[in-house]
């Protein structure tokens, strides 16, 4: 009662057959296990065994060597249970079209019930052959993945950090990472790039053919192809320019950011350069070259001619006899070997010989045992100094390729002729394939017909509707095209009047002019003040609601109220009010606020004891809030919940992602006050700049109230422009000044815009996949609010708001 590795294949489309047969299956236990097996430098073990009455059969991933912390693995897989009398009756778990992830080394992944056993153990059911079963694996590798957090900051005299070291292939690998760039001396902090690499530690004859992926998660992402070799400088191999440096800092945390390789395609090789010169009689082509770079599978090769007349090459299994017992038992080496032989001058005539086409050219049964591929090139074209092969230094290059070496086992072996069965096996194994490949060439020529036919029809209702796209796409562009012609009519008659500067003119923008302009008087703020005090106390003493507490909201709370404005944004926090079904009994609430405010206002306080309020006038009432002016200051009261009872705004965070897309609102309401104090907490300098913005966009003549920017927005893009900036180095100028706007429209007019913050909640805590209002690019996620992206909600229409900053920006 055994689980043994019985034979080896390679597919189409890189997929590898693996088979296992289960000796005396009718006593097999509820685990049994193989050896490990290799494929695509990982090794593997497969287990299986008979529980509740069915076969079961789960692989685990055991790693790509001796370091695997941190990494991942992702492959396709199928594993089916052969019948070996109606192959069409084998039973297939799995598919080849799905990824499955092994999410650390050790993990596994399988099936519990592949199988009834009653339906093996039928008389003449064709699963059991002698009692033993075969189990055919199928897989492919997707991708291997390897993250670590790097440092961003690096001490003074440092260039460069490197991760932890993964294994593949049992060699060591890292990532390497620069930065600022691998001269940071002769460049300047605005202009730093980091450069990121992947270095093959190891220092051998074995060479890699790599196309990997190096990434930041949810940042960036650059796909390279490289051939990595013992050469110093082909060890390591990655992007000089990933990512400017004050971007990499701007998203570190705690000075590490995670950085991580994406591995799709490894092919191991050994690159070889023959002296032909010397290869004259044939009997001088006997040096063989030792090939100890592959674990378990030490080898040796040279080139040979058989019949001295055309080039062949050699390959030998164990030249130093460390595996001689191999060949007394039933096992022997299984090794999926190709040779490849460039002709340089034609690329046309290169030749690539493969073991598995020729049966028993992979089976290696007994140490020191040679097999020999047969070229169909003449030695003699090889040998002459004007052959097309040799390269410029006369050097015949030939590659040599191990796709897989396995140890495998064949109970017929046991007290016979290995080498005859095992290129018996090989030969039955190519002759099945052969005719289930005729087969499937049939079928297709069949469906081809049809799709064909299907093709054509498809073909002609494709050209009918882009020739109908085509025609909308040049009405769109004409459209377009006669909107910016009187648009730019319209600024050159501007300019020629002088009429033109509210209305988007090509005037100079005087950056210091302007912030000194928008900058509040003393007197309005104290003005505002004093109204907001006066209504805060007439609020709390005569409204008939149990209220928690006022607070000072929107621009005056922020700090960034404009020159010429006078607000006052209140927050009316109250107990005990629902907390869902807002539209049932906010009104009602808005409605009472807004009638004792006028009745206050027409008839003044019943008793000279009771606060008493300026005079207020054109009272509004909407859904959520009282509009009104009090003593020629604006003013807009919003009564909501107080959901410091209810585990504050973690339970405000919690109800946001219960709640339907119409109640999200409601809940962005609860959360002015951390709105407000996030701005608030902005430098001084930061909140000048925000006066500014908001000064050029009330200047602008947008086409409707969709097209036009909210506050908000405007406020958080400036805030994120200014950290950027900040990041690296900010001049407090009017050069400084022009950087944050020129970043600002960098990222207006980034179509794929990201922006979030972890000032007061964690980002990642709450997965965009649970909110009700899916987020949609651009994204600025709201710091005081983890579902509400204000991008959406502050701003429906972008396609002005970027052609205007544009213009502005243009104009400094």
């Amino acid at each position: 009662m055994a689980l043994r590795l019985h034979n080896t294949r390679i597919l189409e489309d890189g997929v590898q057959a693996l088979t296992f047969i289960i000796e005396e299956f009718s006593d097999v236990s509820e685990a049994v296990f193989s050896k490990p097996f290799t494929f695509s430098g990982h090794r593997w073990r497969l287990q299986s065994g008979v529980k509740g009455g069915h076969l079961g059969a789960f692989l685990r991933w055991l790693g790509g060597g001796e370091q695997n912390r941190k990494m991942k693995c992702k492959i396709r897989v199928s594993v089916d249970i052969l019948n070996t009398k109606d192959p069409s009756l084998s039973t297939v778990v799995g598919s080849l079209d799905e990824d499955d992830e092994f999410p650390r080394a050790g993990f596994g992944i399988g099936w519990s019930k592949l199988i009834a056993v009653e339906t093996i153990e039928k008389p003449n059911s064709g699963f059991l052959d002698d009692n033993c079963l075969l189990l055919e694996v199928k897989c492919k590798l997707v991708q291997t993945t390897f993250e670590d957090k790097m440092v961003v900051n690096l001490v003074p005299g440092t260039d460069f950090t490197m991760s932890s070291k993964f294994s593949l292939f049992d060699t060591e690998w890292s990532i390497v990472m620069y930065p600022r760039g691998e001269n940071p001396q002769n460049s300047t902090p605005q202009k730093d790039h980091t450069a990121i690499y992947l270095r093959n530690e190891s220092s051998s004859l074995l060479r890699f053919d790599v196309t990997f992926s190096i990434y930041i998660p949810k940042v960036k992402e650059i796909r390279v192809t490289h051939h990595f070799h013992e050469a110093n400088p082909s060890k390591t191999f990655g992007v000089e320019k990933f990512l400017r440096t004050r971007d990499l800092r701007s998203i570190a945390k705690g000075g590490t950011v995670p950085v991580g390789v994406k591995i799709t395609s490894v092919i191991p090789y050994f690159y070889l350069g023959f002296d032909t010169k010397d290869w004259s009689p044939p009997e001088n082509l006997r040096s063989s070259l030792a090939l100890k770079d592959i674990k378990k599978c030490p080898l040796s090769f040279r080139a040979d001619s058989q019949d001295q007349k055309k080039l062949d090459f050699k390959l030998q299994f164990d030249p130093e006899s460390q595996f001689s017992e191999m060949g007394d038992s039933a096992y022997y080496m299984k090794v999926l070997w190709s040779v490849m032989v460039f002709c340089y001058k034609d690329g046309n005539k290169s030749e690539t010989l493969n073991s598995w086409d020729s049966p028993g050219h992979s089976a290696f049964c007994f140490s020191n045992e040679e097999i020999i591929l047969n070229t169909p090139l003449l030695l003699s074209d090889t040998i002459s100094p004007y052959s097309p092969f040799l390269d410029a230094e006369k050097l015949l290059s030939v590659k040599l390729i191990i796709h897989n070496a396995n140890e495998v086992y064949d109970p017929l072996m046991i007290d016979s002729d290995k080498q005859s069965i095992a290129k018996l096996r090989e030969i039955n194994a190519q002759t099945k394939s052969s005719t289930e490949k005729y087969w499937i060439d049939q079928l297709s020529c069949v469906c081809s017909e049809k799709d064909k036919i299907i093709a054509d029809q498809d073909e002609m209702i494709s050209a009918r509707e882009k020739e109908l796209s085509d025609k909308e796409s040049a009405i769109h562009t004409l459209e377009e095209e006669i909107e910016d012609k009187e648009n730019y009519i319209s600024s050159v008659e501007d300019n020629i009047d002088g009429s033109g500067e509210g209305k988007g003119s090509m005037k100079h923008v005087n950056l210091k002019e302007l912030i000194q302009k928008t900058h509040p008087d003393a007197e309005e703020l104290t003005k505002q003040k004093q109204v907001a005090d006066q209504l805060e106390n007439f609020l709390m003493n005569n409204l008939p609601f149990n209220i928690s507490r006022i607070s000072l909201v929107g621009n005056a709370g922020q700090g960034t109220t404009s020159h010429g404005v006078k607000e006052v944004d209140l927050a009316i926090f109250i107990k005990d009010l629902p907390r869902t079904e807002h539209k049932s009994w906010l009104p009602a609430i808005v409605y009472t606020t807004k009638t004792l405010l006028k009745q206050n206002s027409q008839h003044g306080g019943e008793n000279e004891d009771e606060p008493k309020l300026p005079p207020c006038t054109d009272f509004l009432e909407t859904s959520s809030a009282v509009v009104f002016k009090c003593d020629d200051v604006n003013v807009v009261l919003i009564p909501t919940n107080d959901w410091e009872p209810f585990d504050g705004f973690k339970g405000l965070y919690q109800m946001c992602l219960t709640q339907g897309e119409e109640a999200q609102p409601y809940y962005i309401l609860c959360g002015c006050e951390r709105q407000t104090e996030f701005i608030a907490n902005q430098p001084e300098k930061c909140k000048d700049l925000i006066r500014a913005v908001r000064a050029w966009c009330n200047s602008i003549p947008w086409k409707n109230p969709e097209s036009k920017p909210g506050q908000y927005l405007l406020s958080l893009l400036l805030v994120a422009a200014y950290q950027i900036v900040q990041s690296g180095y900010i001049s407090q100028t009017v050069a400084g000044d022009k950087e944050v706007f020129l970043e600002f429209a960098e990222m207006v007019n980034d179509v794929n815009l990201e922006v979030f913050w972890n000032e007061y909640y964690v980002s990642s805590s709450y997965p965009r996949e649970l909110f009700s209002v899916p987020f949609k690019l651009p994204i600025v996620q709201d710091p005081a609010i983890p579902t509400h992206n204000v991008a959406s909600t502050g701003l429906e229409d972008w396609s002005q708001f970027r052609k205007e900053v544009v213009k502005w920006v243009e104009r400094m």
